[in-house]
């Protein structure tokens, strides 16, 4: 089951990227920038499990590690923060350069419900590695009835 999620996670990226792709060439022909591409797609995310863990890795190179903020409700972790905003380089003359940061979003759909109250996390080199604790479901047992 975890290779069906894995491919269909890949396959949605896929399908985001390539509508992504689809609207930057199209208002691109008008000279149009609807929005910065890293403010729709969000950081890069790598999810590994095992039988009682979730692992979710986000690429934020550069990121504040005081501004970033995690929520997690059910099965949807929301990893929230600051990035620092891209600017052109070239061979122009700048005057003065202002490095603001960009605020970023990222809804995470997780493949089970965790427990929230054992979330971990840790910021390093530009990685945010969360280890997010499976709810076992509850075993089921079976009562004998006994006929009078």
């Amino acid at each position: 089951m975890l290779e069906l999620t894995v491919w269909k996670n890949q396959q949605l990226d896929d399908l985001r990227r390539d509508i992504d792709r689809l609207f930057d060439r199209i208002w691109g022909d008008f000279g149009i920038s609807l929005l910065p591409g890293e403010f729709i797609r969000g950081p890069a995310v790598h999810i590994a499990e095992n039988a009682t863990t979730l692992i979710v890795q986000v690429e934020l190179p550069g990121a504040d590690p005081d501004s970033l903020r995690l929520t997690v409700f059910k099965n949807v972790l929301l990893v929230q923060g600051e990035k620092p905003a891209p600017f052109a380089r070239g061979a122009d003359r700048h005057r003065a350069i202002e490095n603001g940061f960009t605020p970023f979003a990222r809804r995470i759909q997780l493949p089970c419900r965790v427990i929230e109250d054992e979330v971990e996390a840790t910021f390093a080199d530009g990685i945010l590695r969360v280890v997010l604790p499976k709810q076992l479901q509850a075993r089921s047992s079976s009562i004998r009835i006994t006929v009078a």
